[in-house]
């Protein structure tokens, strides 16, 4: 009996380690997982680059060395940043964009929609997503598509609150 409730807690364990290692990936490195998994897309579509917290804090140090007034408000924004990942599709736009929207269902009690804009005389759509942990956005989404041409998804990861997100929007 001992024995069967040790293993049944192991398995609990085991299984709410794996929901959270899941939980805490960002919506990039989800997406990148679910085209692993999919042969209708190849990787000459698209291309993902990601800037790492090593090179942010670089950045970070070689603005700090410059004192120019005008970059202040970037200086504070990279402060803020931990990780950018930005994924661009230019071809299949369609499929990348359902995916998308699959994988947002999929995570809709993580990720909430706090803007929108269209433009239908462009075919331009603008989403900003965001993740929160412990009453602090840790993770924003930009989706972006244009027609039939552009399919983006900009995600940053680190500590934001709104006054940020405006401030990054108005830049």
């Amino acid at each position: 009996m001992t024995r069967r409730l040790l293993i049944l807690s192991l398995c609990i364990v085991l299984t709410l380690a794996a929901q959270a290692k899941k939980e805490t990936q960002d919506f990039v490195t989800q997406f990148m997982t679910e085209l692993q998994n999919d042969s209708h897309v190849s990787e000459d579509d698209y291309r993902c680059v990601t800037v790492s917290p090593q090179m942010m804090e670089r950045v970070l140090q070689m603005m700090q060395a410059n004192t120019l007034k005008d970059e202040d408000q970037i200086r504070d924004a990279l402060t803020h940043i931990r990780s950018l990942r930005v994924f661009t599709a230019t071809d299949n736009i369609e499929i990348y964009s359902n995916k998308n929207q699959k994988l947002l269902k999929r995570n809709a009690r993580h990720y909430k929609r706090i803007r929108q804009t269209e433009d239908s005389e462009a075919e331009h759509n603008m989403q900003l997503w965001v993740r929160e942990a412990n009453n602090q956005i840790v993770e924003l989404v930009l989706i972006n598509s244009v027609s039939e041409d552009l399919f983006q998804i900009i995600n940053f990861t680190g500590d934001f609150d709104r006054e940020f997100i405006d401030e990054l929007l108005k830049m």
